[in-house]
């Protein structure tokens, strides 16, 4: 009898720890909220899409399979609306087709910001705000779940990004999560290419903002908990030229990028071709620039 007991409970002791890891595997894998990859294109007009076609042109382009297939499982009662679900084994993503303008609201934010050059600091044009206050429609591109290796989902995502301006009307780009809207006319020199660099994929998913003071220039990142990684904020003695401090804060956060936040708290670095040493430290928070998920880490010079 107290054989029989010790291996009840043993039994019972196996089956908590398998729950256990279970709900604890569960909990973790990825959903539609935690990839934060979320975009939206901006459209002239739309009449109508063929789903078969799509597949083709992309995997022409890029040579790589691809299937998409239209859903109404997520459609709430929306005649504009049509939600497609494409996946290529590795990663899944959804679009949202709305026959309708964005938000008035929203839009007016939009070119207001734009127009103040809240994206990469450079304004858009009169005529770009108005083709932008005139669109007829819009597509959403949100990525579900799929690999847990960032470069490789932005990659796949940056590709369906492509194929989409190629094949839809598009105006424009905004990634909700960098708070960017780049012109469609400001990304040929990604929209021609068949082979993506890091650095392209980086100017589809972050954007930097520059402030001015008297003393010291702050340009600081949106976008980089895409990558699962924090913000950069860095701080320059060197007011004057803005490009250079953005071209400083991109090739940190590329090689950030690339190798897996290698970046920690403390750490000196160098970059080459810069002449600077630099120090990764904390960094305070800003409400007026509130930053992703991973927070932010700063950068100064040494």
């Amino acid at each position: 009898m107290k054989m029989k007991i010790v291996i009840f409970l043993i039994v019972l002791l196996v089956l908590v720890v398998i729950g256990f890891r279970f709900y604890n595997s569960f909990k973790t894998k990825p959903n539609i909220k935690a990839s934060y990859i979320r975009l939206i294109i901006p459209l002239s007009d739309f009449n109508t899409f063929d789903p078969d076609i799509f597949v083709k042109e992309y995997m022409n382009n890029w040579q790589t399979k691809l299937v998409c297939v239209e859903t109404n499982d997520l459609k709430k009662d929306n005649n504009n609306q049509r939600i497609y679900l494409l996946g290529n084994g590795k990663h899944n993503l959804m679009i949202k087709i709305n026959n309708c303008p964005l938000n008035k609201e929203f839009t007016d934010i939009l070119i207001d910001a734009s127009k103040n050059g809240f994206t990469a600091n450079e304004s858009i044009t009169n005529e770009e705000a108005f083709a932008l206050s005139s669109h007829k429609a819009n597509l959403e591109l949100e990525y579900v779940f799929g690999s847990e290796e960032k470069i490789d989902r932005a990659i796949c995502t940056s590709q369906l990004i492509v194929s989409i301006f190629k094949h839809f009307k598009a105006i424009g780009l905004v990634n909700v999560s960098a708070q960017s809207y780049i012109p469609a006319n400001k990304l040929t020199h990604i929209l021609q290419k068949q082979d993506l660099l890091l650095t392209d994929i980086f100017d589809l998913f972050v954007n930097t903002q520059t402030v001015k003071s008297d003393n010291v220039t702050e340009v600081h990142t949106h976008g980089m908990e895409q990558f699962y990684l924090p913000d950069m904020i860095l701080h320059s003695k060197n007011n004057l030229d803005v490009s250079y401090n953005s071209s400083i804060l991109k090739n940190a956060c590329v090689y950030n990028i690339e190798n897996n936040n290698i970046l920690k708290v403390g750490d000196g670095f160098q970059l080459t071709g810069y002449k600077e040493t630099f120090l990764i430290e904390k960094a305070v928070p800003e409400k007026e620039h509130p930053f992703g998920a991973f927070g932010a880490v700063g950068i100064r010079e040494k």
